[in-house]
């Protein structure tokens, strides 16, 4: 069963939207935004990350559901634009990401039966078939030397 992508806003108790994201699992991202202890200024990782710490006025609403990761990021980057938040797509840019990283389609091609199957990013065909995205990307660069990884080739869609 293919995982459901939820775009989701934040807002305070104006209706103001404050936080554009996406996310599998609402209830868990909700309860990370809200719940866990901002970085201290030592940058110490075991405080966590919530933006919203100790808020009580923040709300979450789904926005709309996805079926693959890709739909869902350049819906919640339509949103942060529409809200006048800065995009994840500018921030990918700003750190020198490539925007397409997490969701390039690959396709899996299964050496026995030559089965051909479709996945929405290298990281959701590495779960689907029990591997790393390290091992499909060595597969699909040529400069690595493999040529398959559990028993499939890959290429980009």
């Amino acid at each position: 069963m293919k995982k459901k992508h939820y775009v989701y806003e934040l807002y305070n108790l104006l209706g103001i939207v404050e936080y554009v994201g996406e996310t599998v699992n609402p209830k868990l991202r909700f309860d990370k935004h809200i719940k866990t202890k901002p970085i201290n200024k030592f940058g110490r990782k075991n405080w966590g990350s919530g933006k919203f710490y100790g808020r009580e006025d923040i709300q979450m609403h789904i926005a709309k559901e996805f079926d693959t990761k890709r739909k869902a990021f350049n819906f919640q980057c339509m949103l942060q634009a529409f809200y006048g938040l800065e995009t994840d797509r500018e921030i990918r840019l700003r750190n020198g990401m490539n925007v397409a990283e997490e969701v390039t389609p690959i396709i899996a091609i299964n050496i026995k039966t030559g089965e051909e199957t479709y996945w929405e990013s290298m990281h959701s065909c590495a779960r689907g078939i029990g591997t790393t995205a390290g091992d499909i990307h060595s597969v699909i660069n040529p400069n690595h030397y493999r040529k398959s990884a559990k028993g499939h080739r890959f290429r980009y869609s």
